[in-house]
C-alpha cells in the first residue's frame, strides 16, 4: 500500500477484495461510519436533552445517555483506529476495527432502542456489544506492540 502524503486511502489489513465484511470494515469505510456516528451522537444527545427529558423515565433517560456517550467516545476511537490501521497495516488493528464497529453498533444500538421502546430483550444484546468493544481495545493494544520504535 502506498503510504506517501496525499496517497489514496484504500484500506489496510488485506481489506481490498476478500469479502463484503472486509469492504464494510475497511479503514475508509470505518472513517466515514465513525464520522456519521459522531454526528448522530451530537443529534441524539440534543434530542435526548431537549425532547426525551420530558418523555422518558429517569432510568430510561440514563440508559439512553449511556448509549449516546459510548457512541460518541467510540466514534472518536474508530476514527483514530482507522487511521492507525491505514498507517500501520496490521491484522490486529484490522480485527480491532471490525470488533469496534460491530461492538458500538450492538452496544449503543441496543441501549438507545431499549430506552426508547422498552423492549427488554435488548438488554441481552448490550453485553455482546460490550465484549466486542473490550476485544477491540485489547486488539488495539496488542497491535500497538508491533509498531516499530521511532529513532527520533
Amino acid at each position: 500500500m502506498d503510504r506517501l502524503p496525499g496517497a489514496s486511502f484504500t484500506g489496510g489489513g488485506g481489506d481490498v477484495s476478500e469479502s463484503g465484511m472486509n469492504s464494510m470494515s475497511s479503514p475508509k469505510t470505518v472513517l466515514v461510519l465513525a464520522a456519521i456516528m459522531g454526528a448522530l451522537g451530537v443529534a441524539a444527545g440534543a434530542f435526548g436533552s431537549h425532547v426525551l427529558s420530558d418523555v422518558l423515565s429517569p432510568k430510561d433517560l440514563s440508559t439512553y445517555g449511556t448509549g449516546v456517550a459510548y457512541m460518541q467516545w467510540h466514534a472518536v476511537y474508530l476514527l483514530a483506529l482507522a487511521w492507525l490501521n491505514h498507517t500501520h497495516d496490521n491484522a490486529m488493528f484490522t480485527w480491532a476495527r471490525r470488533c469496534g464497529l460491530i461492538g458500538v453498533l450492538f452496544f449503543t444500538g441496543s441501549l438507545v432502542t431499549l430506552a426508547l421502546t422498552g423492549l427488554s430483550f435488548l438488554g441481552a444484546v448490550a453485553p455482546i456489544g460490550g465484549m466486542l468493544l473490550i476485544a477491540s481495545w485489547v486488539l488495539t493494544g496488542l497491535g500497538a506492540r508491533t509498531i516499530p520504535h521511532s529513532t527520533g
